[in-house]
């Protein structure tokens, strides 16, 4: 600090004048005692806030006119400029009772006593609702639900023959169907992955059917990938499947019935749960891919709520609980995305000079800008979009 080239005191530009000054600052501890232990315990957490007491002083003949106005700065409730003759220009907050101190042998003087602290960032703490978190919480109980359900519907070992026959050829029939949906769209390494636990499901052994709650696991495990594409789940969950149209007019055809929309049920909640996580936890690169992938899950969820209803169980208000939290999140995380504009470009031209086109010369990004449009356009090559084909770039709001 330096005592040279003072500057008039002020507050929110009401001046002042200054005698003394004197200052606060130091770690920020918390003290830990405990029975039995002589010594405390200290945790250091941070800084203390710089804290400033300062005595002001108002002198004249009108001094009630300015302490109204010197009042009223104080008061408010938000910070304020303070320009402080030993410790410079800063903003800052009144941060303990003011106390104002009359004395009869000073006659037109009214001494402040002001602790000010520096203001940060920020007035207070902002609170927001953890989106992601609910949805993902949701996504936990819908597939325990559906796990739950499906312990309770799906019976093949002691039943007739023919039952234990078709719950078998189900299971091999989906996860057949399941390696072949994933075998274009995902990597060869987690495909590998899919293709192995497809295999250990492809004539599961009487063991396996009578250990419900550990078919339930592998059939959710043969679909819930963290690395797999969420559209290509979503698809799973939608129109890949299917249970077969049982007559149930024999208990030995209900149970055949029931064990079938059981499995193709779990399979499709689990293949949904995991595209909505997996959406999330990528995000989006604009409003309008988050308000395209927002309606396509929610019609989704409904379509395997509305068919979870028919058979009963908990299945039902999980997906209705997570098609919410997917509308949510979708909402308020897609507030901050830059919107999807659309332009057609004259001639034939290259993305780079496309990304220029649009946004200008600013090479820290420029090549980034020019990738992203060749991959969200499908351009075959990069050096070459074709004039006169509507071109989708990201843009301002």
């Amino acid at each position: 600090m330096s005592f040279r080239n003072l500057r008039p005191a002020s507050f929110r530009g009401v001046p002042f004048d200054v005698l003394d000054a004197a200052h606060e600052f130091g770690p920020r501890v918390i003290r830990h005692e405990f029975a039995q232990q002589d010594d405390p315990t200290h945790e250091f957490n941070g800084s203390r806030p710089r804290s400033y007491q300062v005595e002001a002083i108002l002198i004249g003949d009108r001094v009630d006119e300015l302490a109204a106005t010197f009042d009223a700065a104080l008061a408010e409730k938000t910070p304020g400029r303070l320009v402080h003759p030993i410790y410079g220009e800063f903003d800052a907050v009144v941060s303990e009772p003011v106390r104002v101190r009359y004395s009869t042998g000073e006659h037109r003087v009214l001494r402040y006593a002001i602790v000010f602290e520096r203001a940060g960032k920020t007035e207070q703490p902002s609170q927001r609702q953890d989106t992601l978190g609910d949805l993902k919480k949701a996504g936990v109980l819908t597939l325990a639900a559906a796990k739950a359900d499906f312990a309770a519907g799906f019976r093949a070992i002691g039943q007739p023959a023919a039952v234990i026959s078709a719950a078998r050829e189900k299971i091999s029939e989906v996860a057949a169907m399941v390696e072949a949906h994933f075998r274009p769209v995902v990597s060869p390494g987690l495909f590998g992955a899919v293709q192995e636990m497809a295999a250990r499901l492809a004539a599961p052994s009487d063991a396996q059917l009578a250990d419900v709650p550990g078919l339930a696991g592998a059939l959710v495990g043969l679909v819930a990938h963290r690395a797999a594409p969420a559209y290509a789940l979503l698809r799973l969950s939608g129109d890949v499947l299917a249970v077969s149209n049982i007559t149930a007019t024999t208990p030995s055809r209900r149970a055949m019935a029931t064990n079938e929309a059981s499995v193709v049920q779990l399979l499709e909640v689990a293949a949904a749960v995991t595209a909505v996580s997996n959406a999330a936890a990528q995000g989006w690169s604009s409003k309008t891919d988050a308000a395209r992938w927002r309606d396509d899950a929610s019609d989704a969820l409904s379509r395997l709520a509305d068919a979870s209803a028919d058979q009963g169980g908990q299945t039902w208000a999980g997906l209705t609980s997570l098609r919410v939290a997917v509308l949510n999140d979708t909402a308020a995380r897609a507030v901050s995305l830059p919107a999807l504009k659309t332009f057609t470009p004259a001639q034939t031209s290259s993305s780079v000079l496309l990304a220029y086109a649009q946004d200008g010369d600013n090479l820290t990004d420029l090549f980034d800008r020019a990738s992203e449009i060749a991959t969200r356009n499908g351009l075959r090559h990069p050096g070459f979009a074709t004039g006169g084909r509507e071109i989708e770039v990201l843009g301002d709001d």
